[in-house]
């Protein structure tokens, strides 16, 4: 667990895939207050029915990313 968290700081992102429903994956960014402190976080969902892992990322994460930091870039 240690590394997983590590390793979403490092990239500003993280993505589960099936961590607790079979089928279910999401990618997650974090919303930062001014200081870049994270005070919370985004996240969009799907069903892996729907679109493959890589596709997943592929078109969702540069969105998750844009929004959450112009929603951390609203905090003073």
């Amino acid at each position: 667990l240690e590394k997983e968290i590590a390793r979403a700081r490092t990239q500003g992102w993280y993505f589960a895939s099936e961590e607790l429903e079979l089928g279910a994956c999401g990618i997650a960014a974090p919303i930062r207050d001014a200081s870049g402190r994270a005070v919370a976080a985004l996240n969009i969902s799907t069903n892996l029915g729907r679109h493959t892992e890589k596709a997943f990322v592929k078109r969702f994460r540069p969105l998750l990313l844009e929004l959450a930091g112009k929603l951390s870039g609203s905090f003073s």
